[in-house]
């Protein structure tokens, strides 16, 4: 068997060029996608001691979106406190407490400049 490095060189362009074409077609539809003046968006984070809700309210608040992190903790709280901006507004919530939930949606009701809507993100930590 002969190896012909044209062949393989024409077939190495036509794939790299394929590939970069998809990528940039791909990031251009997200882009498109993305949420347009973030800065005006009010964002309620549940979960947000720890882990991956944590995360995402520290990265929305370096967006300069509006967050409202909801914790089941001080500790929590304290330390996006320490960390975020004044963008970040921190509140206790216990998804399992009526009167929390109350309590929480008061907070950020109150917040909230009249006529401007709010996303909710939710993210539940199970502990065994």
């Amino acid at each position: 068997m002969h190896f012909n490095i044209f062949s393989f060189v024409v077939e190495l362009i036509v794939y790299s060029t394929a590939i970069f074409l998809s990528y940039k077609l791909i990031s251009k539809w997200f882009k498109t996608k993305m949420i347009d003046d973030i800065a005006s968006r009010y964002v309620l984070v549940t979960g947000c001691d720890s882990g991956f809700g944590h995360a995402f309210a520290k990265r929305l608040d370096k967006l300069g979106c509006h967050v409202f992190a909801a914790c089941y903790t001080e500790k929590g709280e304290n330390s996006l406190r320490r960390e975020c901006s004044g963008n970040l507004s921190t509140l206790r919530l216990d998804l399992t407490d009526h009167q929390s939930i109350l309590d929480a949606y008061a907070f950020v009701s109150s917040k909230i400049p009249s006529g401007k809507g709010m996303y909710v993100i939710s993210v539940c930590s199970m502990y065994g």
